[in-house]
């Protein structure tokens, strides 16, 4: 009988920043600290190409479902968030601060989120 191999635990210290989607070893490519928390991107970056960063993606956009991607791919916060792929704001919240773009109707985006856009738009003006 072979040796059974100890188990990783929670409490054992990172050896490498390894990402859990592809499997690249982040340590040894891009000399990553091995604690450095590691995001897989499937964004549509300038590169168009999958990366990696340390920061959590935004999601996926609610018109086509496909992966918003990172501060890189889609905009520096969640109330910046454009799909490059659909040409719309991807997030409630980035449509709700952004506004509509031009040729747009509030019809165009999901129905539960005209409340919010109505509320900040209301609240914007009686600031002014």
């Amino acid at each position: 009988m072979g040796r059974l191999r100890p188990e990783a635990s929670a409490a054992a210290p990172a050896s490498a920043a390894i990402c859990g989607v592809c499997g690249l070893n982040l340590t040894q490519t891009h000399e990553w600290s091995p604690t450095k928390e590691v995001y897989h991107c499937e964004g549509q970056s300038k590169a168009a190409q999958p990366h990696h960063h340390n920061a959590p993606t935004w999601g996926k956009c609610w018109k086509c479902g496909k992966p918003l991607g990172c501060a890189r791919c889609a905009g520096h916060t969640v109330e910046e968030a454009f799909c490059r792929r659909c040409g719309t704001w991807g997030t409630k919240e980035a449509f709700v601060v952004q506004g509509l773009l031009g040729g747009e109707t509030v019809e165009q985006y999901p129905a539960e989120w005209a409340h919010d856009y109505f509320a900040a738009r209301s609240s914007r003006d009686q600031s002014v």
